[in-house]
């Protein structure tokens, strides 16, 4: 697997717009700064063509970590299912942002999606919630809903409420049972952590489409408190779940993969 993804990658160079077949796995994009982003496809035997969920991956995910591959897996006998490489992260080039210019990278995505999809999902663990809060403000009419897992309000909420360094002590005592092993990858290119970027709670009061927020009593890296804010802030159609022995963005799912599938099918409309 790994050497076709390198075959793919050697590609791009010469294709500008998303590598489209009809049974392709892989495809490519190009943001507008330039930027060559990684994506994996995947078919809802059932319901292909008709509806699609993007999924923005959190902090050290991306498309081939065992997280993404259960999660995503699991969502297609929902919909098709598109899984984002956030810059600097998997297969994709450039660097990190840390929530600065990620919702760049969603924005391709969705405008090869509109016109093929009647409807979209926009998913996002984290500070994938968080760049898909923003895509959904800045790049409106081509998503339908977002759902948003452990949403913080930015980064620099995380480091400053402590989270970031306490987090690491938690997670070494905490004793969770997962029914998949969850998986990081923290060997990606780090950009700039600390860049401007808009406060989740500004972003919450602009977005015009339905948000569901689902939250972990036990994330000890997005304190509830900061998700809560910007739930607060959203002024459309919302829904709010915590789940009391949750943990943290994709973990939820890795915790109970059933429960997770049947939220994510009652907020489609299924």
């Amino acid at each position: 697997m790994r050497y076709s993804l390198w075959v793919v990658r050697l590609l791009w160079l010469f294709l500008p717009v998303p590598l489209l077949a009809a049974d392709c796995k892989y495809f490519t994009f190009t943001t507008s700064d330039e930027v060559k982003i990684f994506a994996e496809f995947k078919s809802g035997p059932e319901l292909s063509g008709q509806r699609l969920i993007i999924v923005a991956p959190g902090f050290a995910q991306h498309h081939a970590t065992r997280s993404m591959q259960a999660l995503t897996s699991g969502l297609t006998s929902t919909a098709d299912v598109l899984v984002i490489d956030f810059r600097g992260t998997g297969e994709s080039y450039g660097c990190y942002w840390f929530g600065a210019r990620e919702h760049l990278d969603i924005e391709p995505v969705l405008n090869w999606a509109r016109p093929q999809y009647g409807d979209i999902t926009l998913l996002g663990f984290s500070l994938g919630a968080y760049s898909s809060l923003r895509a959904g403000v800045e790049f409106p009419g081509r998503v339908d809903r977002l759902l948003l897992v452990s949403c913080p309000t930015q980064v620099e909420d995380i480091i400053f409420s402590g989270a970031a360094f306490l987090n690491p002590l938690a997670v070494a005592f905490r004793q969770t049972k997962f029914h998949i092993k969850p998986e990081d990858d923290m060997f990606f290119r780090w950009g700039p952590i600390l860049a401007p970027k808009p406060s989740g709670v500004e972003l919450a009061k602009k977005i015009q489409i339905p948000c569901h927020f689902l939250i972990g009593g036990q994330d000890t890296l997005v304190y509830e408190s900061l998700s809560k804010k910007v739930y607060n802030a959203v002024e459309v159609s919302k829904s709010w779940l915590k789940i009391v022995n949750g943990v943290h963005a994709e973990q939820i799912f890795l915790q109970d993969p059933d429960f997770f599938i049947t939220w994510v099918r009652a907020k489609i409309n299924l």
